[in-house]
């Protein structure tokens, strides 16, 4: 009983300390112990990498031989797929960076890839240029921007795109007496700018206090300013009048 209330199984006969069910990586070197031939892909590549992912509960994957015995896995999941090709990080078999992210988007919607990109690439910019390397990328790239801090805000940025309003952009600056303050989308040609309002503003008393000055600033050299909840972002058909 000692033992279970420690440990949980995570394949076969192979257990990992509970501290570290929620480790993307002790989960996979448990697989990799039960498969030593298996390539860390899709959350668990990122993660090996250093990226961090949104909260969406990923299931560390780990691309194996077809011809793989088949073994019950509690934690983790292991997928028969053509072997790959091949990269070490940290001693460890893992796919590219680019088919890494290909095996996180796949399971996404196109709004939620975007802003699972622009979230990527605001941690390394660099991985902008290395995904323009990959022709499948090339549609999806054009969304891209490292500038939006926040998946409700890249969320924001792609339905107004689909809906055929352009020339909004995140995080534009504007000059207000000697100092920068910045709408998280705006058109500066029109100076519209569309804020996103979430949780903080309501739970943190100063961080709502700041934003309505730094919105009153705006205002008070012609800006137009529009709040959106994530209200307005989950009832999915009022963008589609």
């Amino acid at each position: 009983r000692q033992f279970h209330q420690k440990y949980s199984r995570a394949v076969g006969s192979i257990y990992i300390d509970k501290k570290f069910v929620d480790d993307p990586i002790a989960i996979v070197d448990a697989l990799l112990r039960r498969f030593p031939e298996g390539v860390i892909r899709g959350f668990a590549g990122l993660h090996l990498r250093g990226f961090k992912l949104l909260d969406e509960g990923w299931v560390p994957d780990l691309s194996i031989t077809q011809n793989s015995s088949t073994v019950a896995t509690v934690i983790g999941k292991p997928i028969r797929r053509k072997a790959p090709e091949v990269y070490f990080v940290k001693d460890r078999r893992t796919v590219s960076v680019q088919q890494a992210i290909k095996d996180v988007l796949v399971k996404m919607e196109f709004e939620q890839q975007i802003a699972l990109l622009d979230f990527l690439v605001r941690q390394n910019p660099r991985l902008y240029a290395i995904l323009e390397e990959s022709r499948e990328f090339k549609g999806t790239l054009e969304w891209v921007s490292h500038f939006a801090e926040s998946r409700p805000e890249s969320i924001l940025r792609v339905r107004i795109r689909q809906a055929g309003i352009l020339g909004f952009e995140p995080q534009v600056g504007v000059s207000v007496g000697g100092h920068m303050r910045f709408v998280d989308l705006g058109n500066a040609e029109l100076q519209v700018g569309l804020e996103y309002l979430g949780a903080v503003h309501f739970d943190n008393a100063e961080k709502r206090a700041q934003d309505s000055d730094r919105q009153n600033e705006l205002r008070a050299v012609g800006w137009v300013l529009i709040e959106v909840t994530w209200r307005d972002l989950k009832e999915h058909a009022r963008w589609l009048d």
